[in-house]
């Protein structure tokens, strides 16, 4: 048995980063596609070639536009089904909160914290249809920016295994 190399090291880390990353594309409390992107960095430094630098580069620069559509997605299409401020808190809560409950909790938290926010925005009347439009709404950009989250992982994860089979057999 042949001892670990440095780069045997970092592609297992690597193989690491990269399966934490695409759970951490469904859990809201793990950066999942950073993460992944972090493993791109370690196969890059292991074994690099121009075509993986500029892979890398690619990545990161979707990855920083996928931050910025995750961050505001929920709040843009609870406005565009006309909610409120108090909506957007509320599926931010009900994220939080469904965090304790996985993995059904990630999905019904935000909806039904934006349901609560928003009905609450309305004194002495149920507005129970527009409180579900704006849930719903909620809950679909939420299930929306996690596929694409899941799939920069997934593909993050490709090029990493192509990088180690270009490593490992020298292709």
């Amino acid at each position: 048995m042949r001892e670990l190399t440095n780069q045997d090291i970092m592609f297992i880390i690597a193989g690491v980063l990269n399966v934490v990353g695409i759970v951490g594309s469904f859990v809201p409390a793990l950066p999942g596609p950073p993460l992944a992107l972090a493993a791109m960095i370690l196969c890059c430094v292991a074994y690099p070639s121009t075509i993986m630098i500029v892979l890398t580069v690619m990545m990161a620069l979707l990855v920083v536009a996928l931050a910025i559509t995750d961050y505001l997605a929920p709040g843009y299409m609870a406005k565009k089904a006309g909610g409120s401020k108090r909506a957007e808190w509320g599926a931010n809560i009900g994220l939080f909160i469904g965090l304790f409950f996985l993995p059904w909790g990630i999905v019904i938290g935000p909806f039904v914290g934006a349901f609560i926010g928003q009905i609450s925005e309305y004194s002495g009347e149920f507005e129970w249809k527009k409180s579900f439009v704006v849930a719903s709404y909620t809950l679909m950009s939420l299930l929306v920016t996690s596929f694409f989250k899941f799939m920069a992982c997934l593909l993050m994860l490709a090029i990493c295994i192509v990088d180690v089979v270009i490593y490992y057999y020298n292709l």
